[in-house]
């Protein structure tokens, strides 16, 4: 999302932390007009924009917990926010492999480039803990900052499982998402094309 903003493009919000007026809303459709789009979030944002309205991000760090979770649940929904962004803004989402350092480090590493590699994982361990610490004020990374290549690395293979499929699991529903980022569960998809 940064990476998106530095390149000038600022039309979408995310998170469940937004404000806007009652009557930008009203102006977009409402609620309504979002209900059949998985990543609303994001709809709202560029609903907004399109208005001719700027999105703008807070100055403050909004903390979120999602509680203790299985990784097979982390995984899930890593896919699902994965394959939303790529139907939601498709450019950025296949642009995002360069945002993978610790995976290019390694490339780097491989191909013979130790010292450009090392370089890079460095560039990109100080960076995760100058954010961890600065900006996000998180108290643990003095002593976890050892997995952030792990989490890193995570990431590109959730990017990678992103860039397959088209169905995301929301709690107990199996979601089909269409081309315009759109969903439609996929027992009701399959009774519509039975002419049910």
């Amino acid at each position: 999302m940064l990476v998106a903003r530095l390149l000038g493009v600022a039309e979408f919000a995310l998170g469940s932390t937004m404000v806007f007026r009652a009557e930008t809303l009203r102006r977009i459709g409402g609620f309504p007009a979002l209900a059949d789009y998985l990543a609303d979030d994001y709809q709202l944002g560029k609903h907004i924009a399109a208005l001719g309205y700027s999105i703008a991000l807070a100055p403050e760090v909004v903390q979120t917990d999602l509680g203790a979770e299985s990784w097979a649940d982390t995984w899930q929904r890593q896919v699902r926010w994965a394959r939303t962004i790529r139907v939601s803004r498709a450019s950025g989402y296949y642009g995002y492999v360069v945002t993978h350092a610790t995976l290019w480090a390694l490339v780097a590493c491989a191909g013979g480039g130790w010292r450009i590699g090392i370089a890079a994982l460095a560039i990109r361990m100080a960076a995760g803990i100058w954010v961890g610490r600065a900006i996000l004020k998180d108290r643990k990374v003095p002593r976890n900052f050892w997995l952030i290549p792990l989490r890193d690395l995570f990431g590109f293979a959730v990017w990678v499982a992103g860039l397959f499929g088209a169905t995301v699991q929301w709690r107990d529903r199996k979601l089909k998402l269409q081309p315009d980022g759109r969903i439609v569960e996929e027992a009701r998809q399959g009774a519509r094309s039975a002419g049910v």
